[in-house]
């Protein structure tokens, strides 16, 4: 006997896409304005890229977290595998551009703990 379908929702559905368009107006309309009054300010530049660090991580976290309601929302199956990729990708995505900007080690764990999650994320989808 099969299971059930997963079921749709069309409230985590457009949580999910409003997720996506928040995190796109975070990342490109909210930083730079935020940017712009720290630059004014005289902020010191380390503390101006630690915000961004920060700022920009929670971006891409509400990507992340945009994907997994669409995921919900849409019934994919193996959602909660979907899921844990997608954070594992994000997670780790980020820990390898801020990386590469910064060259501080601290993001090499971003890196680890991503990867973590996408092996086993996968290895749960092919499972399923």
């Amino acid at each position: 006997m099969n299971p059930p379908p997963p079921a749709r929702s069309l409230p985590l559905t457009i949580a999910g896409v409003l997720l996506l368009l928040s995190c796109a107006a975070h990342a490109g309309l909210g930083w730079p304005a935020v940017r712009h009054e720290l630059v004014e300010h005289a902020a010191p530049p380390d503390l101006v890229s630690t915000m961004a660090i920060g700022w920009l991580f929670g971006s891409v976290a509400m990507g992340a977290f945009g994907v997994i309601a669409l995921v919900a929302g849409l019934g994919i199956a193996g959602g909660g595998s979907v899921a844990a990729l997608v954070v594992g990708l994000a997670y780790g995505g980020f820990g390898v551009v801020t990386y590469a900007i910064y060259r501080d080690p601290h993001f090499l764990g971003f890196v680890v703990i991503g990867l973590l999650a996408v092996v086993g994320a996968l290895r749960a989808l092919r499972r399923t």
